[in-house]
């Protein structure tokens, strides 16, 4: 089997497709697009430099083409640490003050320091619901 032939262009692109499993970011990937369709060349000619140029438009293509559209899907961010805390539903445990800064909740038995969206005064016992995070104080919002 020599490497002109469309077989060795197929076992690279498997080998390259496999590799991808282990290596992330579609890097890989794109390489194993581009001896596919070097495999496919070499049904048409024998000519090494058209299959290299083959390999090289392939590959080409698909970083510009495929690789974005891949990578785009493959990110899924997990919110971790205080990032978690957004959306989550609190109990007002001090009274939030935008005029004095002060205001606590609690979520999942932990206090936060915390502050209203709207600037509004929050009394103890109210349930609230966090919308964002700033730092180590949570923006929340009265839940009606």
């Amino acid at each position: 089997m020599n490497f002109g032939s469309w077989e060795a262009w197929l076992i690279l692109g498997i080998i390259l497709a496999i590799a991808e499993i282990v290596v992330p970011g579609f890097v890989l990937a794109c390489f194993a697009i581009g001896a596919f369709a070097s495999s496919l060349t070499t049904l048409i000619t024998d000519n090494l430099a058209i299959q290299l140029a083959s390999f090289s438009i392939g590959t080409f293509l698909s970083f510009i083409s495929v690789r974005p559209f891949f990578t785009k899907m493959s990110k899924t961010t997990v919110k971790t640490n205080i990032d978690a805390y957004t959306g989550l539903t609190g109990l007002v445990v001090e009274t939030i003050d935008p005029s004095t800064g002060q205001g606590r909740i609690s979520i999942g038995g932990e206090s936060w320091k915390a502050r209203t969206e709207d600037n509004s005064k929050l009394e103890e016992g109210q349930q609230v619901k966090v919308v964002e995070v700033n730092g180590l104080c949570l923006i929340v919002k009265r839940i009606s």
